[in-house]
């Protein structure tokens, strides 16, 4: 079975050590205890434009571009450059792929999935969308708070009615609080028995990478250890694949607690 957490930020204020920890932890609360065959853990990192990859990561030194050590962690690459194993002391790992973030011109969060190409901000969101495709990326429109709305949910709703052939995909937010519905958008993309490509998105304070693995999807599946990026794409592109939410949305005092912090209003 493979677990993947789609929507991955390595911010500064993190202890990448605790994240992967973490993430151990999140991930082993959504296996099934039924299910005996072996469980591979999936983080897909979405960088912004000012983090570099392959630069991120000094494996011989094992530690972050940010000077930091990850404790109780080793790491190997694989035979894609997009992709590195974590591994920890007792054989557990967890798999880390390059992606990005990037904001269209119309204010949308873009997903460039399993792929390290970066993209300029700022570009109309087709065009960005196109570009991914062109690129051998796999494009998701994440849920964020507030930006599904007004003109921006009007796009949303437009990309999804008129995406023709475009592989493009729809994803929910584990920061969503439990008190603000799934959007109607999601609701369709499962109707229609197509994949939400859902993960944790932690914010850049100090502490939310502990949420890690804990939302997301899961699709039954060997991992191949050697190419997971290669794997994982042809995986999503296939329509045939089922891939399984995983997670809970979000307490409401923590998520009002977050976007205060966010503002400077509550430390």
């Amino acid at each position: 079975m493979l677990l993947i957490d789609a929507h991955v930020h390595l911010y500064d204020c993190y202890d990448l050590s605790r994240l992967l920890s973490a993430a151990k932890r999140n991930f082993k609360l959504h296996v099934p205890q039924s299910y005996t065959a072996d469980t591979a853990c999936i983080l897909l990192l979405t960088m912004r434009a000012d983090q570099d990859w392959p630069g991120f990561f000094s494996l011989e030194s094992g530690k972050t571009s940010w000077g930091k050590e990850v404790e109780g962690w080793q790491f190997h690459g694989t035979e894609e450059p997009e992709s590195i194993i974590a591994e920890d002391e007792s054989g557990c790992r967890i798999t880390l792929i390059a992606g990005r973030q990037i904001v269209s011109g119309e204010g949308l969060e873009v997903l460039s999935l399993l792929s390290m190409k970066p993209y300029e901000e700022g570009k109309p969101v087709m065009e960005l969308l196109t570009d991914i495709g062109h690129d051998n990326g796999v494009a998701v429109l994440p849920w964020a708070f507030g930006k599904w709305l007004g003109k921006r949910g009007r796009i949303i709703q437009e990309l999804q009615e008129n995406r023709g052939e475009k592989k493009l995909f729809f994803g929910d937010n584990g920061g969503r609080p439990w008190c603000i519905p799934q959007s109607s958008v999601l609701k369709r993309e499962q109707k229609q028995h197509r994949c939400v490509v859902s993960g944790s998105d932690p914010l850049p304070i100090s502490g939310e990478e502990l949420r890690v693995g804990s939302f997301g999807g899961s699709i039954v599946e060997t991992v191949d250890w050697l190419q997971p990026a290669q794997q994982l794409r042809t995986l999503l592109l296939n329509p045939d694949t089922d891939l399984l939410p995983f997670g809970h949305p979000a307490a409401v005092a923590g998520f009002v607690r977050n976007q205060l912090k966010l503002r400077g209003i509550y430390s």
